[in-house]
């Protein structure tokens, strides 16, 4: 989860965090990748997974960076892949840019660096793009 602010704790990004885990099984079916185990745990730094998936680490690794950019709420997700090894797959790997600014297209890293945006302002994008993610969920 990239949660903006002191508290990484909250039904809101509970909230997004569940959405992405569902998100995480649907990519899972729709590859044919079995998930062989699950874990989820909260502490201070927010909600966290973690999902042995049974799948190559490179094509689990660009599934999820497209799940990311075509979930409304992928932005917020920070959903790391390792491989066998141990190693951590970035973005970096497949070239791709750093992730952006939720409000201004900018660099998120130096955005919060820089505390360039009011928390309210991110936390009130943040309920809009979960509204906008549960209206498109089927009833």
């Amino acid at each position: 989860m990239v949660a903006p602010g002191p508290m990484k704790d909250s039904a809101l990004t509970r909230r997004i965090f569940n959405h992405g885990v569902t998100a995480l099984h649907t990519l899972a079916e729709e590859y044919g990748w079995t998930i062989r185990e699950q874990a989820a745990l909260v502490s201070a730094s927010g909600p966290e997974g973690l999902l042995a998936i049974d799948a190559p680490a490179q094509a689990l690794k660009q599934a999820t960076i497209t799940l990311e950019q075509r979930y409304p709420l992928g932005r917020l997700w920070d959903i790391d892949v390792l491989t066998a090894k141990g190693e951590i797959l970035s973005r970096r790997h497949f070239a791709l840019p750093a992730r952006r600014c939720l409000l201004c297209g900018q660099s998120a890293a130096e955005c919060a660096r820089g505390k360039t945006h009011a928390l309210t302002d991110l936390l009130i994008h943040m309920e809009a793009l979960l509204h906008d993610a549960d209206s498109r969920q089927p009833d």
